[in-house]
C-alpha cells in the first residue's frame, strides 16, 4: 500500500515537473519573441528614417501585404514576399530554436501612416506566434 501511494506521488511530482519546464520555456520564447517583434518595429522606423518616407511607401506600397524579415542585418531592399524560411543566422545571439518573423504592412486609408503587424513564430504546435501591432507614421522628406 505504502508503495503504490509512493508510486502515485512520484507520477504526480513527475507530471507537476514536466509542466513546469514546458511553460517556463514557452514563457521564455515568449519574451524573446516579443523582444525581437520590439526590435522590428524599431528597425522598421530606422529605415524610413534612412531612406524616407517616399522610399518607404515605394517599397512596401499601399495595399496590405507580408513581408519576411530572414535576417538580423536586413534593409529595406532586401525584404521579400512570400512564405519565410527559418531564421538561422541569429546575429550571434543566443535565441532558442529556429523562428520566422514577418512583417504584415498595410498603408493606412489617410496615407499618413502604415498600420503594421511584426508577427514572431517559432513553427511549431507548443506556442502561438506572437504579434505586436504598431503604427509607423510619415516624417517630412
Amino acid at each position: 500500500m505504502v508503495a503504490g501511494l509512493m508510486g502515485v506521488l512520484m507520477v504526480i511530482l513527475v507530471g507537476v515537473s514536466t509542466t513546469s519546464i514546458n511553460r517556463n520555456r514557452e514563457a521564455e520564447r515568449r519574451t524573446v519573441a516579443t523582444r525581437l517583434a520590439q526590435e522590428g518595429a524599431e528597425w522598421l522606423r530606422a529605415e524610413r528614417d534612412r531612406v524616407g518616407w517616399l522610399q518607404l511607401y515605394s517599397k512596401l506600397g499601399s495595399v496590405q501585404k507580408e513581408w519576411c524579415i530572414d535576417k538580423f542585418q536586413d534593409q529595406l531592399d532586401d525584404l521579400s514576399t512570400g512564405s519565410c524560411s527559418s531564421v538561422k543566422d541569429k546575429g550571434g545571439t543566443k535565441i532558442p530554436g529556429d523562428f520566422t518573423r514577418t512583417l504584415i504592412s498595410g498603408l493606412d486609408a489617410s496615407g499618413e501612416f502604415y498600420r503594421v503587424v511584426f508577427r514572431v513564430d517559432w513553427g511549431s504546435n507548443q506556442q502561438t506566434p506572437v504579434e505586436l501591432e504598431t503604427s509607423i507614421y510619415k516624417k517630412d522628406d
